[in-house]
Parts: structure tokens; sequence; C-alpha cells
């Protein structure tokens, strides 16, 4: 884990401005096979070919994560994590 975690906050809209987004792929989602993913664990190591980039309109439209972090699209999650630890700064989990 860091020493100090970065501050990174979505704001009000940004999750169901995600959820329009990325409405088409949330309904092949396997719900009993998901991995749980929370604010200050790592992301499943398994899991990390699977994590795709957020397409650029998507990542101009969200504020920009901390220095040294980058934003990606999982199985319903928006993960705000470190490229090289994988730690997880921020996660909207979009079918909740």
């Amino acid at each position: 884990r860091p020493s100090k975690r970065p501050s990174y906050s979505f704001r009000p809209n940004d999750r169901s401005y995600l959820h329009r987004y990325y409405l088409s792929r949330l309904g092949a989602i396997n719900r009993a096979n998901r991995p749980r993913i929370v604010i200050g664990g790592f992301f499943p190591y398994g899991y990390i070919p699977y994590l795709s980039p957020l397409p650029p309109d998507v990542y101009g439209y969200l504020p920009p994560p901390p220095m040294g972090y980058s934003m990606g699209y999982y199985d319903g999650y928006v993960v705000v994590s470190s490229p090289v630890t994988y730690f997880i700064v921020n996660v909207i989990d979009l079918l909740q």
C-alpha cells in the first residue's frame, strides 16, 4: 500500500454518465462470478489483462486521476488505480 493514499472523488453525476455509457455491456455481466473491488484494496491479479482503459471521451469527461494513476473499466466497475501496483484509489460499481 502507498504510504499516503492520493485522493480522488467522482462527482455526483459521474455515476449516471458512466452507467449510460456502459449500459450495453452491463447486461452480459455474470454477477455470480464477479470479483468484489473495494477502495483501498488491490485489483485482482488474474483480471489485470481484462482491465480496459477508458475511451478518450469518457476520460475527458471525468476529473483527471491523481498523478501516476490511471482509470479503467472492468465488469461493471470503473476503477482509479496505480498502473504499477494496482492499488485502488476509488471505484464506481455501475451495477449498484
